[in-house]
């Protein structure tokens, strides 16, 4: 079956051979490198995945979904353009991996904890230069009450 592909370099020709509950296997010219999170697309159905392995021309794809194989074969496979869906206009297409996702998760909590820590400590210093600045000043201004 004939679909599209979207990978790290945009979209490209593939042809779906073999289809599974959680993967299916393709034939291209140029078969993404394995752990590539990609997109196939046959008309309005949309299968997005991992790729597990690669040879000569042809790579596997597992998908945590389940694959609907009734949707992949009564879909046409149109161009993009013409079911009015959105192109990708970058150089390169946005590809999210779950453990970038992780660390960039990982580095904002670890960001926000420093800069509530920061705020605690901050506001610690300055209650206790208050309290000292109030301890200090008391002798001071009796003495300068005295002198008059």
């Amino acid at each position: 079956m004939p679909a599209r592909l979207r990978g790290d370099d945009g979209w490209s020709d593939v042809c779906i051979r073999n289809v599974s509950s959680h993967g299916m296997m393709l034939v291209m010219h140029q078969p993404p490198p394995r752990g590539t999170y990609i997109e196939v697309r046959r008309g309005s159905a949309a299968v997005t995945g991992r790729v597990m392995w690669v040879r000569a021309g042809r790579c596997g794809l597992r998908t945590k979904e389940r694959i609907s194989v009734a949707a992949l074969t009564m879909a046409t496979a149109q161009n993009d353009n013409a079911e009015g869906l959105t192109v990708e206009r970058r150089a390169q297409a946005r590809v999210h991996h779950p453990d970038a996702s992780a660390a960039r998760a990982v580095y904002m909590a670890r960001t926000m904890q420093f800069g509530t820590a920061l705020a605690l400590i901050a506001a610690a210093a300055g209650f206790a230069a208050h309290k000292t600045y109030g301890v200090l000043s008391a002798p001071s201004t009796i003495i300068a009450g005295a002198l008059g």
